[in-house]
């Protein structure tokens, strides 16, 4: 497997912090593949006080294409730090894996080693898919 982690600029994750971790398995052309995590602005509480504001995001994780070429037929593990919320609230997220050619992670090009990707809430370890 080949881990990447966020750029240099990232502060380090802190053992209280919440992340993710994503697994991609890579097809022949990786190269093709972008990936980013984008969090709401806005928090919603618990008791749903409205706000009605314009929806803005914020990228808190980006790969663009290119970024992978060279994992060809590789698994690349990255951990993505989740900013922190106010007590009570809640964030939205949205996870976005694209493919410049359209044809996705695709096919089992190796034997039987499927492509995709898996994203879990903490360490792999934990199952929590």
């Amino acid at each position: 497997m080949a881990a990447l982690n966020n750029d240099s600029t990232d502060p380090p994750l802190l053992p209280s912090e919440v992340f993710l971790t994503l697994e991609l398995r890579m097809d022949f052309y990786p190269g093709e593949i972008s990936v980013q995590l984008r969090m709401d602005n806005e928090e919603t509480s618990i008791n749903r006080e409205a706000a009605a504001k314009a929806k803005e995001d914020t990228v808190i994780f980006f790969r663009p294409p290119e970024y992978y070429k060279d994992r060809v037929n590789e698994i690349v593990v990255e951990r993505i730090s989740i900013p922190g919320t106010s007590p009570g609230a809640s964030r939205q997220f949205s996870f976005i894996i694209s493919d410049r050619y359209g044809d996705g992670l695709c096919c089992s090009w190796v034997g039987d080693k499927p492509t995709g990707y898996t994203l879990y809430e903490g360490d792999p370890s934990d199952g929590q898919v």
